[in-house]
C-alpha cells in the first residue's frame, strides 16, 4: 500500500542509518543510496525525529519547519523506500538483520564456544526428574541431526520431496496446514529450487501450494543454488550437489494487517516450526536434511520474484 504523509495516523521511520555529508545526507538501504540534497543540519535534524513515534505534523513542529516542506521530503523518502510507516517497522528490523548491513561483531573460536556452552541458570530451588511417555515422534527426533558438511550426497525421489513438503506446510483435515500460525494468516512462501529433475520437475524455481498439494513452475531459467546463500565450509558442498533446495519466505504485511509488527515476530515462529517438521519427515524418510540461515536476501528476492512485502528467511537442503 502506497505511504500517504498527509494521512493523520502515518507516523514515519526511518528505514536504515543515516550518512551526514559536506553537502548531503545519505539513507543508506541495502541496494541503494537516497540523497538529501539542501541543508545537512536541516535534513538531520529532521531524520533524527522519524523514529515512528511521531505524525508528520508533530515532526514539522519539532523541527521549527513548514508542515508542508516536511511532507514533500516524506513524500519522497517514502517513494524512495528510505521512510517507512511505523506499523512497518519490521523492515528495518529485516534490513538490518540481512548480511549486506554490516551489523555484526566477530568473535574468536574460544569466544564463540564460550557463548555457545553458556546457559540462562537462576537461582533455583527443588528440582523433578520428567518421567516422559514414549512418543513415535520423540523416538524419530532421537535421530535427527543436520546433514554434515561433506557428507556425500544422494538423490532425492520425487515422492521423498513430496513427503518433506506436506509435512512442512500441507493441509490437515481441519483445513489448516501442519504447522500453527498466528490468525491463521499462513504467511510463509516456499519455493523449490531445482537444478536437475526430480520425477516430473524440471530445472527451475517452484512455487509450493500446501493447500492445494501442488507444485508451479514459476521460472524456468537455470538455477545456482549457491548463488543464494552465504558462502561458508558448512553447506557450500551441500549445495554444490545439485539436489532440491527448499526455500522459505514470510508475507509479513498480511499478519501485519492485524499484529502489526509483532506479525514478524509471529511469522519466524511459523517458519521455525515447518524448518523443524521438514527435519522430522526427512529423519523418518532416512533423507539428509541441513537449513540454511545464511540467505543473500537480494538474491533470493531477484530469484524468487519476491515483492517488498515477503521476506526470505531461510533455505533446506535436501538429500545431502
Amino acid at each position: 500500500m502506497p505511504l500517504d504523509p498527509s494521512d493523520s495516523r502515518f507516523r514515519p521511520l526511518l528505514s536504515a542509518a543515516a550518512v551526514p555529508e559536506d553537502e548531503a545526507v545519505l539513507v543508506v538501504l541495502s541496494d541503494r543510496e537516497v540523497r538529501i540534497g539542501g541543508s545537512p543540519r536541516q535534513a538531520g535534524r529532521i531524520l533524527a525525529l522519524l523514529d515512528g513515534t511521531r505524525t508528520v505534523a508533530e515532526v514539522a513542529d519539532s523541527a521549527e519547519l513548514p508542515a508542508e516542506e516536511v511532507q514533500d521530503l516524506l513524500g519522497s523518502l517514502a517513494e524512495q523506500g528510505a521512510v517507512v510507516d511505523c506499523v512497518d517497522a519490521w523492515r528495518r528490523f529485516q534490513r538490518e538483520s540481512s548480511i549486506d548491513s554490516g551489523l555484526f561483531r566477530a568473535l574468536d573460536d574460544e569466544s564463540l564456544e564460550r557463548v555457545r556452552l553458556s546457559r540462562f541458570e537462576p537461582p533455583s530451588g527443588d528440582r523433578v526428574l520428567l518421567s516422559p511417555q514414549p512418543t513415535s515422534v520423540r523416538q524419530i527426533v532421537e535421530l535427527r541431526e543436520s546433514a554434515p558438511a561433506g557428507g556425500e550426497a544422494r538423490p532425492v525421489s520425487f515422492g521423498e520431496l513430496s513427503g518433506v513438503l506436506d509435512a512442512m506446510y500441507g493441509r490437515v483435515r481441519s483445513g489448516n496446514r501442519t504447522v500453527p500460525s498466528a490468525g491463521a494468516f499462513y504467511a510463509l512462501v516456499v519455493h523449490l529450487l531445482v537444478s536437475r529433475e526430480v520425477g516430473p520437475l524440471r530445472p527451475g524455481t517452484w512455487l509450493y501450494d500446501g493447500a492445494g498439494g501442488e507444485l508451479a513452475l514459476v521460472g524456468d531459467r537455470p538455477v545456482a543454488a549457491p548463488d543464494v546463500f552465504v558462502s561458508h565450509a558448512a553447506h557450500d558442498s551441500l549445495l554444490s550437489s545439485g539436489n532440491p533446495v527448499v526455500m522459505v519466505s514470510a508475507d509479513v504485511d498480511r499478519p501485519a494487517s492485524k499484529y502489526s509488527n509483532r506479525a514478524y515476530r509471529f511469522a519466524l515462529m511459523e517458519a521455525g516450526a515447518a524448518m523443524q517438521m521438514a527435519y522430522v519427515a526427512g529423519t523418518e524418510l532416512g533423507l539428509p536434511v541441513r537449513a540454511i540461515g545464511g540467505v543473500d536476501e537480494q538474491a533470493a528476492t531477484e530469484l524468487l520474484g519476491l515483492p517488498e512485502s515477503i521476506a526470505p528467511l531461510l533455505g533446506i537442503t535436501l538429500g545431502a
